[in-house]
Parts: structure tokens; sequence; C-alpha cells
């Protein structure tokens, strides 16, 4: 999706999931490099969108978003630049970015999210990283926020978030959240 002035308020600053927001030029070899990199990393991950900014085509966003060099990958969460790079760099590095944005991501969706759980195939616990289906909940605390079955910690997120119910994502989320790992 091109992101321009006029949509960036919307497409950017609005979107309900983390974006990554690719800031190049037409003439840019690196940027042409950095393109399908990104499509592809974007691509494999779960609940997270991509953006292309033609910072030529929008200098007064360019301005605003202080792009003075080019390529540059922002990523933004609830409306705020969470995390930017300057250059082209090793896909692993954009993998953990778009990794630890995601696993904070997912922390909003453990919490007010009765109807959400409900309404998912799956849910997974990032904190004893099970995962069963939303008929094994039996306690809520404040009737909205799910506890494990398992492990009886209100840190549940459904399939309907969007994120991936996956062992490795849950730990990913774990050793955000608990920091050290699940021991």
């Amino acid at each position: 999706m091109d992101i321009t002035e006029s949509n960036f308020e919307a497409e950017v600053l609005q979107s309900d999931m983390p974006i990554v927001v690719d800031c190049y030029t037409q003439w840019c070899g690196p940027c042409k490099i950095l393109k399908p990199l990104l499509v592809e990393v974007v691509g494999s991950a779960e609940g997270v969108r991509l953006g292309f900014l033609d910072i030529e085509n929008n200098p007064n966003l360019a301005e605003r978003l202080r792009v003075t060099a080019v390529p540059k990958v922002l990523i933004f969460k609830d409306g705020e630049e969470v995390s930017a790079m300057l250059g082209v760099q090793p896909k692993k590095k954009y993998e953990e970015a778009i990794e630890d944005v995601m696993s904070s991501h997912g922390h909003e969706h453990s919490i007010n999210h009765r109807d959400e759980i409900m309404a998912s195939e799956e849910c997974g616990c990032f904190y004893c990283l099970k995962i069963f289906a939303p008929g094994d909940i039996k306690e809520w605390v404040n009737n909205d926020a799910a506890c494990c079955p398992h492990c009886g910690v209100d840190s549940i997120i459904g399939s309907q978030s969007g994120l991936p119910i996956t062992t490795e994502f849950l730990q990913k989320m774990h050793n955000c959240w608990f920091k050290g790992g699940n021991e």
C-alpha cells in the first residue's frame, strides 16, 4: 500500500495493527534491494501491515517524519513511531524489530477481551505456553480477562486477535512480559 500525505493519518496513525513504513525514492538503488526483502519479512508475519512512502512525492510528510536519508524503515504501533532503521539491514534485524513490536502488541489482546477470546478458534497462554480451545476457559478476572485453564494466569490471547497462536510466538511474548523465559 502506498502511504501519502493524504492517507497517513488513516492508514498509519489510526491503524488497528502495527505497520512497517518503507521510506524510499524511485532512484535509490538500496531502496530497490530493500523493498522485496520487506515484502517477504512482513508477508511472513501475522498481524502487521506494510506501506511504502515515496518521500519525493510526499515531502511534507518526509519532513514531519524526519526522513533525511533513504532507505529508512519506520515501524508504528498505536499511532506512535516505535522503531526506525536507516539503510539496508540484515533480514534478521527487520524480523526481530517486528517480533518485538508484535510481542508488545499482543499484550493488549490479553485484557478486556472476552468477546474476542470467545470468537477465537484457539487460545494460548504466554505464561505457561499452552494452547487450548476457548471453551476450556473456566475463570475470568473482572469478567473480562481470561485465566489460563492450565496455570491460572491471566495471560491469554486468542486467534481472533490476528496474532499467531504458536508456541514460538507465545514464547516471544513470555520473554517480553515475564523476562527470562519459561523456566
